[in-house]
């Protein structure tokens, strides 16, 4: 059962910490605030051409340098989409959607962003190569002679 309270920034909070020996501390809800207040997040949308020779592709206008990344993406009227994150070391991973190669079936890539598949030798696979004070640079390999088709990636930038 679930009831609705109403907070303000002078309430305190009694937080448990697993991690301390079951300790609790006391805190503000604006403490909580501040903690957040300097998080800056950035939302926007890329395209490539599923047919895009192998190369390097800058987003800017992010208006920071990243230290994280989450990417969504999709191919217009294919069966084809990923999902991948990257942090400010550049570790990245994805999911994709290879149903161009096995029906209705998900994989994992360890060191990548991006990879949308049409079949076994004929992709686009993506990894973060730079990270910039304005944005981010996508490394892209283009396997094989792909279908046309529209690569859409929606990014979240954090800093």
């Amino acid at each position: 059962d679930f009831t609705e309270v109403v907070v303000t920034a002078s309430d305190s909070l009694l937080l448990g910490d697993a991690t301390d020996s079951g300790n609790t501390k006391r805190d503000t809800v604006q403490g909580l605030l501040d903690l957040v207040s300097g998080l800056q997040v950035k939302v926007g949308r890329i395209t490539r051409d599923i047919t895009s020779a192998t190369g390097v592709v800058a987003a800017t206008g992010v208006g920071f340098q990243p230290k994280g990344l989450i990417f969504f993406a999709a191919v217009s009227d294919k069966a084809m989409a990923s999902f991948g994150y990257c942090d400010a070391d550049l570790t990245q991973k994805l999911i994709y959607d290879y149903d161009g190669v096995v029906d209705e079936a998900w994989s994992g890539n360890a060191s990548n962003v991006l990879l949308l598949r049409e079949n076994s030798a004929k992709y686009q696979l993506g990894a973060v190569s730079a990270l910039g004070a304005d944005g981010f640079s996508i490394s892209w390999v283009k396997a094989g002679t792909t279908s046309a088709g529209s690569i859409q990636v929606n990014y979240m930038a954090f800093a």
